[in-house]
């Protein structure tokens, strides 16, 4: 399937002895590039900090790293006593998959993980870079998928009707891929990589993938999802502030049953301009008491970024650094 080794490299992390690792522990893995790598490591310790008691394992794919994240991996497992695996991912080993602007490598890495751990572990918890646990996991240990392929939660509203309209779902039955539990098993005997990849091929049918990875992954499971409480993906979109105008949204979505909350949209909680909303607070949390509290929140970097900045700085009463933003990111467009 691949064109060369998919795996550049891999280096452990482990704050326990091999030989006391528990027989049952939960796998959780991220396929992340660099600019989505801290968001991971926040991510990381937000579960380690909430699940004290639950025995874990991270697989950390990415084609990105450096001496100061993996001196900060190997504190942050050493502390919670756990082991953290960071694989380097070789993007040529992809070379033969299709590849347009709308389907970079960084697409695959969350298939990559499903292939190359399917010989480790039966089941595997795949987690995007913008999720934050605030709960316990434990349930998950115990989870009876049945003979389905994936758990997931359902996507929003928008979503469904979409689905429905494009691709002739049934309602509410189209998943968010933001976390996801996964009979590697049963991946492996219905050959999804190998599925994906057609699909992703298919010229007629690659029109209609809005959101590619997602959308496809819906097809070929469908029918073998289990589908799980929205305490498990909760959607929480900076964004949307600006245009609802209640400091307190929030505490609507958040609640005592959410396990996992999923920072959706372009303004995620590492980016400087989100620091004054309540809602950034569970992650907030979290970086402050993590390896990584000295690691700078991330300014605007892009287009669209510069643009959600400066609407956010205006809405937070910072009219000329809005004004001042604004500027940047017509000079920038200009430029294209």
């Amino acid at each position: 399937m691949f064109g060369k080794q998919p795996i550049l490299s891999q280096q452990t992390f482990s704050g326990i002895a091999d030989e006391s690792l528990p027989a049952k522990r939960l796998n959780i893995a991220y396929g992340v590039d660099k600019n989505f790598l801290f968001g991971a490591c926040i991510s990381v310790t937000s579960i380690l900090e909430n699940n004290k008691n639950v025995p874990l394992v991270f697989h950390i794919f990415s084609d990105y790293t450096d001496e100061e994240t993996c001196k900060k991996l190997e504190q942050l497992a050493v502390h919670y006593q756990t082991t953290i695996i960071l694989y380097i991912i070789n993007n040529d080993s992809l070379a033969d998959f299709p590849y347009t602007v709308r389907y970079s490598y960084a697409a695959y890495y969350r298939f990559l993980t499903c292939e190359y751990l399917q010989s480790r572990t039966e089941s595997l918890v795949y987690l995007d870079a913008d999720i934050i646990c605030k709960g316990s996991v434990e349930p998950l240990l115990n989870l009876d998928i049945e003979d389905n392929i994936v758990a997931a939660v359902i996507d929003v509203e928008m979503m469904q009707k979409r689905a429905v309209q494009i691709f002739g779902f049934e309602p509410d039955s189209y998943f968010n891929s933001g976390m996801l539990y996964i009979n590697l098993k049963a991946w492996q005997q219905n050959n999804i990589l190998e599925k994906l990849i057609a699909t992703f091929s298919d010229d007629t049918l690659a029109a209609k993938l809005t959101f590619p990875d997602q959308d496809a992954l819906n097809l070929l499971v469908r029918g073998k999802v289990k589908f799980l409480s929205r305490g498990y993906n909760a959607f929480y979109n900076f964004d949307d502030e600006p245009k609802i105008k209640r400091a307190d949204r929030y505490k609507e979505i958040i609640n005592d049953d959410t396990v996992f909350i999923h920072y959706v949209g372009v303004t995620k909680p590492w980016f400087s301009w989100a620091k004054d909303y309540p809602a950034v607070k569970y992650f907030s949390r979290i970086y402050t008491i993590s390896p990584w509290r000295d690691h700078p929140l991330y300014d605007a970097r892009t287009l669209k970024q510069y643009k959600k900045k400066s609407v956010h700085q205006k809405y937070l009463g910072r009219r000329f650094e809005g004004f001042k933003t604004y500027l940047t990111y017509t000079w920038l467009k200009m430029k294209k």
